[in-house]
């Protein structure tokens, strides 16, 4: 894998979701005679118009579900700022009965977790907790393997954490001595 990496899902599933589900919705408002008194019928006609309405959502985001960029990592379900490669202290697989999980412990967790609400707070909190660091994606749903991307991360890590060659100091080259002054 190389940097920089920008992942998205298809569309295709939220596609196929949307049809059916405005196909189910517009079934219950066209063909049912008594959709109104009809409770069951109602609710099924109503939540059919919120999953076409989450799934039309999905379909226009244009935002990638991973990116790793020369600056630092960002992951859509951790909102829309990026981790910068210097907040980062630590980076792990977790591995669960059902996925391998690449978690991140980051050097400050209060700064970040200030930046969030209160529910993403929590969620970080439980995470951590559980083991799984402050921040956590499943490669395994990005259709990426784990231990591949944690290598590109540390890669990124060690790289960000280098220090540049020095320059030669343009002190060395002065040719302002006292005897050349106009």
């Amino acid at each position: 894998m190389e940097v920089p990496l920008v992942v998205r899902k298809s569309k295709r599933p939220a596609v196929l979701s949307f049809i059916m589900a405005v196909g189910v919705a517009l079934a219950f408002f066209f063909w049912h005679p008594n959709l109104w008194s009809d409770r069951l019928a109602f609710g099924l006609a109503c939540g059919s118009s919120f999953v076409a309405i989450m799934c039309l959502g999905l379909m226009v985001n244009q935002k990638p579900h991973l990116a790793i960029t020369v600056q630092g990592i960002q992951a859509l379900g951790w909102g829309d700022e990026e981790v910068l490669w210097e907040d980062i202290a630590e980076v792990f697989i977790m591995t669960t009965p059902k996925a391998d999980h690449l978690c991140l412990i980051l050097c400050d967790s209060g700064v970040y977790r200030a930046r969030k609400g209160r529910v993403a707070q929590l969620m970080m909190t439980a995470g951590r907790e559980a083991g799984f660091g402050d921040l956590a994606i499943t490669p395994m749903k990005l259709g990426l393997n784990a231990s591949e991307l944690l290598q590109l991360i540390r890669r990124q890590l060690a790289a960000s954490r280098s220090k540049p060659a020095r320059v030669p100091s343009a002190v060395k080259y002065r040719t302002d001595k006292p005897g050349n002054w106009i």
